[in-house]
């Protein structure tokens, strides 16, 4: 969470060193917003909108960084895929760190487990065959 009550710039950098240096591959950052009724609507000082925004941008933007690497350091190795679903002719499942996975196959592949040697990453999926 980007922009709670007080977070000033110190507090930000912290996190943003801390993410970095934490061994997570993937992050969901959003924006605090205030809420009627909670105890942080009172809190001051506010962050403004557009430094929430860009707080949030860095942290995303670290964090799709963080997830390629992880996943380039996995492209050769062999892994157990649950498939899950078939769309163009791939199937698409998770290993059991929830890596997304894709590889093509004419059979039904649908709630199975199976071995997959990843061969390549293309944004946000590994692409692998199965073995």
């Amino acid at each position: 969470m980007v922009g709670f009550p007080g977070e000033g710039e110190d507090e930000f950098l912290h996190t943003k060193e801390a993410l970095t240096e934490l061994p997570i591959y993937y992050f969901h950052v959003f924006s605090y917003s205030d809420r009627p009724g909670t105890k942080s609507h009172d809190l001051k000082p506010k962050v403004d909108p557009p430094t929430k925004k860009a707080r949030a941008r860095k942290l995303i933007d670290l964090s799709t960084h963080k997830k390629r690497a992880f996943y380039e350091n996995h492209v050769g190795d062999t892994v157990n895929v649950l498939f899950e679903d078939e769309e163009n002719g791939y199937w698409t499942g998770h290993t059991g760190n929830y890596m997304k996975v894709q590889v093509t196959g004419n059979q039904t592949l649908h709630n199975q487990i199976l071995p997959v040697r990843l061969t390549e990453t293309r944004g946000d999926t590994l692409f692998g065959v199965l073995l």
